[in-house]
């Protein structure tokens, strides 16, 4: 998976393309724990993504609640964002 990003005045988005796997999952982590250092709104696009695996999922939705305060979450965009986005 490729995260392609684009910073706005006040906020970043991040467009992912590829495949979203276990490996995705944790890079993507990564990208966002640096981002929420800044303390910005992080938009995440998912309309690139080709395939989707539950086990890339459930790794993200795991460790994003673990790594993150919920009012940090990033919020996704795009045709796969139910499938991905952390939930309450």
């Amino acid at each position: 998976m490729k995260i392609h990003s684009h910073r706005a005045e006040n906020s970043i988005r991040l467009n992912l393309a590829g495949d979203f796997d276990g490996n995705s999952a944790c890079e993507l982590l990564h990208v966002i724990e640096q981002l929420n250092r800044k303390k910005i709104p992080i938009y995440i696009d998912t309309d690139g993504l080709h395939r989707i695996y539950d086990f890339g999922c459930e790794v993200f939705k795991k460790k994003i609640c673990l790594a993150n305060d919920p009012l940090d979450a990033p919020v996704f965009t795009g045709r796969y964002q139910a499938r991905i986005a952390f939930q309450n």
